[in-house]
């Protein structure tokens, strides 16, 4: 009985030893397996690529305000239009400020009348002080001056340069304090794109002259090219340690609006050793592209014209083949002169043999009068006609829409 017990004794130890040994087995890992830990991981295909979240931003904005409280104030645009540096966007009442230039102009004047009086005295010696103190006056006249002319100024909001009026804060013939913001403009015709997300680890892999594929969510169907223009020597604000990378695209896109969302698939190491290329200028095919799109151009702020009066009533009959001419006259009432590069310009209907442009007979200024007239024939076919003519600036923007408008039959 006690050599029986041994043996069971015996026997399981052996199958733990075994056991054991298969475990260890199956645990240490081969000769192979251990030249395979050893070898260096096959790299990403996909790893000389930064993907990220981006914005379109625009380079030039800027919030307009008066310098000093205005009165009644008249806004001269709205959102959305197209303004150029230089133009007038606001106006307030000027009333005193004007009265105030000329009064510093007489104060100006006399002032120097009095110098002139002196230096020109005969009846007696003029001492130097008494000249002195008619320089002084002189300088403190024009002194006032320079400050009347500066609030006149102030008296209207000046578009800094070219853009669109991307918001208006305040109500027209409102009164606002100094200061208080008035209108947003923002160049919207040179947007760029802005990472919003690109942590500090992908920031310190990306150089200026990298190639970038860009998808917006607006454009679904399309890839833009675009090239990394600029690297963020610091932090966005508030976004931890994100690095903002401007990019531009090689094309302008007719479709971008300021705001818009986009991604991002920078490529490391593209950039050439030729450094950034020129992107504010497109090349051929995309500005073919632009073209086809046909964006209508704008008139500009200044460019307001009062119809008065036409020749050649609506409707008018004429026999067939019978020459006539019709005119126009207009006001000239914005603050910009017209000259012999605007135009009268057919844009579709009959126009009955009529020249396709006719420029403006002379330069307008502001608050003149012009009749622009043109030569027709009316068409040998009885029947109603209609032409449709626009008065076009010096760049093609449209300022005022007219037309001809006859009956081709018999007279009564």
């Amino acid at each position: 009985m006690k050599s029986r017990k041994a043996f069971l004794v015996t026997f399981t130890s052996l199958i733990l030893i075994v056991h054991s040994a298969m475990v260890s087995c199956t645990l240490l890992p081969s000769a192979s397996s251990g030249s395979e830990l050893n070898e260096p991981k096959e790299e990403d295909p996909t790893s000389n690529i930064v993907s990220t979240t981006a914005n379109v931003i625009t380079d030039k904005q800027a919030t307009l305000r008066f310098k000093n409280n205005a009165k009644n104030i008249r806004i001269q645009v709205q959102k959305g239009t197209i303004v150029k540096a230089g133009d007038i966007l606001v106006e307030s009442d000027s009333f005193q400020q004007t009265l105030a230039v000329d009064e510093a102009q007489a104060q100006l004047a006399n002032a120097k009348a009095f110098y002139d009086a002196l230096i020109r005295e005969g009846v007696r010696e003029v001492r130097q002080s008494e000249k002195d103190a008619a320089l002084e006056q002189i300088e403190a006249a024009e002194a006032a001056l320079d400050l009347a002319e500066e609030n006149l100024t102030a008296t209207s909001i000046i578009a800094p340069f070219n853009g669109s009026i991307i918001d208006i804060y305040v109500d027209p013939y409102t009164n606002v304090f100094a200061g208080e913001p008035v209108l947003l403009i923002a160049d919207t015709q040179n947007l760029k794109i802005e990472t919003d997300d690109l942590d500090e680890k992908d920031a310190a892999k990306v150089h200026v002259g990298d190639a970038v594929n860009i998808f917006f969510d607006a454009i679904p169907d399309k890839t833009y090219n675009g090239i990394v223009m600029e690297i963020a020597q610091k932090t966005t604000s508030g976004a931890g340690n994100d690095f903002a990378v401007t990019i531009s695209t090689f094309e302008p896109i007719q479709k971008l609006r300021w705001g818009m969302s986009a991604y991002v698939e920078i490529k490391l190491g593209s950039a050439t050793e030729e450094g950034v290329p020129d992107v504010s200028k497109p090349d051929s095919e995309s500005i073919n592209e632009n073209k086809a799109a046909g964006a209508p151009k704008e008139r500009r702020i200044c460019e307001i014209m009062d119809f008065l009066s036409e020749t050649i009533p609506d409707g008018s009959v004429f026999a067939p083949g019978e020459a006539f001419t019709k005119s126009w006259t207009f006001r000239n009432a914005g603050t910009c002169t017209w000259d012999t590069n605007y135009k009268l310009v057919f844009i579709d209907g009959a126009q009955m043999e009529a020249q396709t442009s006719i420029p403006f007979p002379e330069y307008v200024a502001p608050g003149d009068l012009m009749t622009i007239e043109v030569d027709l024939i009316a068409p040998e076919e009885e029947g109603k006609y209609r032409g449709n003519w626009q008065l076009q600036n010096d760049e093609g923007g449209k300022i005022y829409l007219v037309w001809v408008d006859i009956t081709v039959g018999q007279k009564e």
